[in-house]
């Protein structure tokens, strides 16, 4: 492959980076039987939106890897006090064997570090692509209220519950039944 590592630094650059993102997120996601959350409209225009004024103010660091000209992976983190948070990234599933979004990722490390980046933050959640990094584990906690009915119950047990179970299960999954089970969902 001819490899080509870059960055959107330009408004210009935005619109084909985004809808990149965009699409890769979807891919994705589809190929684990699921959607990204780019299918909603509200979530896409949030970051039409939001990317060139992060630009502007040199906030934005927006990555992606390209082999044989294609991109086959990419991230958009944004930077503020020498810490760079992770927002979303996506890669081609056809090309996971080659683990595009692993190389990236650790392109973007390096350039971090090369642009005195102290941190990098991977923001909530918990899966193997961010553990592998990570030296160490933060807690987030998120606050809901509101009447105690059996609906409001439901509404925010439920949903978190099973996020939970779903990333543990894929935490103590061995690698090689993940990847048959990303291939299966994608047949």
């Amino acid at each position: 492959y001819t490899v080509r590592f870059g960055a959107v630094e330009t408004e210009t650059d935005i619109r084909t980076g985004l809808q990149t993102l965009f699409e890769l997120h979807g891919k994705r996601w589809n190929g684990r039987g699921a959607e990204g959350v780019f299918r909603n409209p509200a979530k896409r225009r949030f970051y039409e939106r939001f990317t060139p004024l992060f630009l502007e103010r040199d906030w934005l660091a927006f990555d992606f890897l390209e082999l044989n000209g294609r991109a086959v992976a990419c991230q958009i983190c944004f930077r503020y006090h020498g810490t760079q948070f992770l927002l979303q990234e996506g890669f081609d599933p056809e090309f996971a064997s080659e683990s595009v979004g692993i190389a990236l990722r650790a392109m973007v490390l390096k350039k971090a570090i090369e642009q005195g980046v102290r941190h990098y933050d991977f923001l909530a959640g918990v899966g193997r692509h961010k553990t592998q990094w990570q030296t160490r584990m933060k807690h987030c906690h998120t606050i809901s209220f509101g009447p105690r009915t059996i609906q409001n119950t439901l509404y925010l047990r439920v949903p978190i519950l099973m996020d939970a179970l779903r990333e543990r299960v894929k935490m103590l999954l061995p690698a090689k039944v993940l990847e048959m089970r990303r291939r299966l969902a994608a047949s």
